[in-house]
């Protein structure tokens, strides 16, 4: 099949939906499958080191706060590429956005994954949600990762149900194929770690004062995650460099490579995280493939994974933690089905095929439905 994946932003940015869609790219390539993505132009892009070619546009925003950029454009490329199945990622930016209205005019069939709505409830979304229902249903199919979170619930109660499909996020075979073994840090301390990228709504400040309250003198935070190149964001950032030099035992780790990422997975006893929105977190997927238990603030579907860790809203994060750290036992017993839940339902190569399939479904709904040519009413 011929392939094109638009999202807003793509490697070398890192976050859960560049990282989503490279595994998708990477797996389907993989199979055979002919892939290109759409996405934001980005200076620090090597073309030579991309997965699958990438057709860069110099766009920004949404259709809420405004796309800025040559949005036509996008749209003309769209329906003139040579594709049999166009697939969205997340609703709220302008690959999707700007995609919506022009969604019957693409004559390849099309996928939509909503991620989460996050502007549901914000005022300024609401004539936005109100015309999308109508604009969604002009999609071949919809793709939620979980049926416990308000997207899911928001395009049934809309009508879409025959377009809808479950596939979950997931987390690499290849790099956490090896069960980790923890044998403890020598001064007995304890290694929590945190991986979020610095933008307001990851709360990190919940996540540094949860260990403030409940980590000992030799246990360690290290925060994984980099800057935002928005200058009124770098405030996050900021914070939490002032907080790492007061407490020694607090490490904020940047441009960190994804193999050390991993490895920080395998290696931690807890992950920490404060996030505040959030649509199907890949992160806990992630610690669950390293056997790691984690507490989490219940964002997102967090409590889909609730027997794999402690979920909780933000005020219990300091007692979750707390509890962790007292007791290697039932970090045992929680990481251990966290990695079993990955072994069986969150493996990368078992979500590409997912995606694989539904998009030989709704290529194979076309053409069936051109073959069969325009309905001709029948005598009354």
């Amino acid at each position: 099949m011929r392939i094109g994946l638009a999202v807003g932003h793509f490697d070398p940015q890192v976050g859960g939906s560049e990282e989503v869609v490279k595994r998708l790219a990477t797996g389907l390539r993989d199979r055979g499958h002919d892939v290109v993505v759409a996405t934001g132009a980005d200076p620090r892009r090597d073309a030579a080191r991309m997965v699958v070619p990438v057709h860069e546009f110099a766009l920004r925003g949404n259709t809420v706060y405004g796309v800025s950029g040559d949005g036509v454009a996008y749209q003309e490329f769209l329906r003139a590429t040579d594709r049999d199945v166009w697939l969205f990622y997340a609703a709220q930016i302008w690959s999707t956005d700007l995609a919506l209205p022009v969604l019957d005019a693409i004559p390849a069939a099309t996928v939509v994954v909503p991620c989460g709505y996050s502007g549901l409830d914000v005022p300024d979304y609401a004539t936005y949600f109100g015309r999308l229902p109508a604009q969604l249903a002009r999609a071949d199919a919809l793709v939620y990762m979980s049926k416990a979170y308000q997207d899911w619930e928001n395009d049934e109660r809309a009508g879409l149900g025959s377009r809808m499909r479950l596939i979950p996020n997931a987390a690499s075979d290849e790099e956490f194929a090896e069960a980790p073994a923890r044998t403890g840090r020598p001064d007995g301390g304890r290694l929590v770690l945190c991986v979020a990228n610095h933008l307001p709504d990851k709360g990190h400040d919940a996540v540094l004062d949860a260990f403030r309250r409940s980590a000992g003198p030799r246990d360690r935070l290290v925060i994984v995650g980099n800057r935002s190149p928005q200058r009124s964001e770098l405030g996050e950032w900021a914070r939490c460099r002032w907080a790492a030099l007061r407490d020694r035992r607090v490490t904020l780790a940047e441009g960190v490579p994804r193999a050390e990422v991993v490895q920080l997975y395998k290696d931690a006893d807890v992950f920490l995280f404060g996030s505040r929105i959030e649509c199907a977190p890949l992160v806990l997927i992630e610690a669950m493939a390293a056997g790691l238990p984690f507490v989490t603030t219940s964002a997102g579907n967090a409590r889909d994974y609730a027997d794999a860790g402690i979920v909780t809203d933000e005020a219990g994060l300091a007692d979750g933690l707390r509890t962790l750290l007292a007791d290697p036992a039932l970090r045992g017993r929680l990481g251990a089905r966290g990695r079993e839940r990955w072994t069986q339902q969150h493996r990368w190569s078992d979500v590409v095929d997912a995606y694989a399939a539904l998009f030989e479904e709704v290529v194979d709904g076309r053409a069936a439905a051109a073959s069969a040519g325009p309905v001709v009413p029948g005598p009354r």
